[in-house]
């Protein structure tokens, strides 16, 4: 049996070797190799034969037109390297952001069908020796650092080459997670999947993914806090159940980018009676300010993240992490909504959340995101350091409220600290709008590998509206 590390050796050579296929078939394209002169003399189109003879390697299908059949036999006559589909689609996936979106969309073998467009545009833009020195150094990377060109390698990349690649011209300082903690296991899955494309299926997009990770952080935040679980629980009853956001239900919602709504007021009455009936006074006033911490930890979700976070429905995240609790707080809820009195809900009053559960569903963004800037880490820790202030009560002696507030702070930035511990930071040149060509495929690919057991993508059209998206925890 060969060892995992020497497949894994053999895997990611051949994906290294991806620049240089990429170089291959611009010139081939272009005319510029001995299999043009071999074809001079019987096809007039050298250029068009050759797209089309390898479209036809990379989907199959029929093909038409005798240069077509010459460029195609001479290419397998000298078992040229692009007559293998997998490295023909490495090569283009390289090149072309959209084929590879079109990958991730519709999987490879739909996206398969206009590879020769995609062709046409490489070999029209060319392939310069800084280009060509760039994507080498991508390649080099791409596993465990997608998107990213380390600026500590040499030779410098050229500002025209960075340009060109959608990469920003100064290196930045980013934090990654050291060799992005895979195991050999799944990191040999990962570059299976780099190394043999044309088996993948449709991809969940990556950003879509990290936004649910931390809206579901923000829910996992919400529902380990009494007050608020209680408030989501009581406004699930009246509205008749359905979608459930981190702003609320959908069809009643308690708040939104502007702030609160008029809901919030008539469900902070119930909570108020719930807790007096389990002997607790809770003030409205305390309460809302409970939910303004949570507006405020959405917009930062949504800065971190890059998208919306609001529009996920969280149901079965919410059903699944309420457990019983959520249950006993609407069948209270009806019972005042009817007109019956409360009994002794005392369970509003048992147990210590924990701060960490909210945390470690972050820290599944740490493990699924490319990289974090500077920018994004202060957010990460600004989020954290809410979630955990919403989660934690500190030690019982506090004498008043500041001195309250002083130790809930203190032990809320500990926490916080706890998340970003491990990450390194490493200067690198940053694409602008996230990676982009095969780094993208990694970067999802790995995007699937780090989400928890019993967790699904978003739904293939990509949709992120609770009304059609679902969630990606199943109940």
């Amino acid at each position: 049996m060969v060892p995992l590390y020497t497949e894994l050796y053999r895997v990611r050579r051949a994906i290294l070797e991806t620049p240089d296929l990429l170089a291959e078939l611009v010139r081939l394209v272009r005319g510029e190799t001995h299999h043009a002169r071999i074809l001079s003399h019987e096809v007039s189109d050298i250029r068009r034969a050759t797209v089309e003879a390898l479209t036809f390697i990379a989907a199959g299908g029929s093909i038409s037109g005798r240069g077509a059949h010459a460029a195609l036999r001479v290419l397998m006559n000298e078992r040229h390297p692009l007559t293998d589909p997998d490295n023909l689609a490495r090569a283009v996936m390289l090149g072309s952001p959209g084929f590879v979106d079109e990958v991730m969309q519709v999987g490879y073998e739909q996206a398969a069908k206009n590879i020769g467009v995609y062709i046409d545009v490489l070999a029209e833009a060319g392939l310069d020796r800084d280009t060509f020195e760039l994507y080498k150094r991508r390649v080099e990377t791409m596993l465990y650092y997608p998107g990213l060109v380390v600026a500590t390698g040499r030779p410098r990349p050229s500002p025209e080459a960075l340009k060109a690649a959608g990469y920003g011209l100064k290196p930045e300082t980013v934090y990654v997670q050291p060799c992005r903690g895979i195991p050999d296991e799944k990191l040999y899955g990962l570059a299976e999947a780099l190394y043999r494309p044309t088996n993948l299926q449709p991809l969940p997009q990556p950003e879509n993914v990290l936004a649910n990770i931390v809206a579901a952080s923000i829910i996992q935040a919400v529902l380990e806090n009494r007050y608020t679980m209680a408030a989501y629980a009581a406004a699930d009853v009246l509205a008749g159940g359905g979608p459930m956001s981190v702003f609320g239900p959908v069809e009643k919602p308690l708040l939104t980018h502007e702030g609160t709504t008029a809901n919030l007021g008539e469900v902070l009455d119930i909570v108020e009676q719930l807790f007096a009936a389990a002997g607790h006074r809770v003030k409205k006033p305390y309460l809302a300010n409970y939910f303004k911490r949570v507006r405020s930890m959405v917009v930062l979700g949504e800065e971190l993240a890059g998208g919306a976070v609001h529009t996920y429905d969280l149901w079965g995240f919410y059903e699944a992490r309420g457990g019983g609790f959520l249950e006993n707080v609407r069948q209270e809820v009806r019972r005042l909504t009817s007109g019956k009195d409360v009994e002794e809900p005392h369970f509003l009053l048992k147990g210590e959340s924990d701060p960490m559960k909210p945390l470690s569903m972050l820290q599944l963004y740490i493990n699924a995101s490319p990289y974090l800037t500077k920018r994004q880490l202060n957010l990460l820790e600004r989020m954290a350091a809410l979630i955990v202030m919403l989660t934690i009560t500190p030690a019982r002696g506090a004498k008043d409220r500041v001195n309250y507030m002083t130790a809930k702070v203190r032990k809320a930035r500990e926490m916080a600290g706890v998340l970003t511990r491990q990450l390194i930071p490493v200067q690198a040149y940053i694409p602008t709008g996230g990676p982009k060509s095969l780094e993208r495929v990694t970067w999802a690919v790995m995007v699937r590998h780090t989400l928890l057991p019993g967790a699904e993508p978003p739904p293939k059209n990509g949709s992120n509206d609770v009304s059609d998206s679902g969630h990606i925890f199943k109940a």
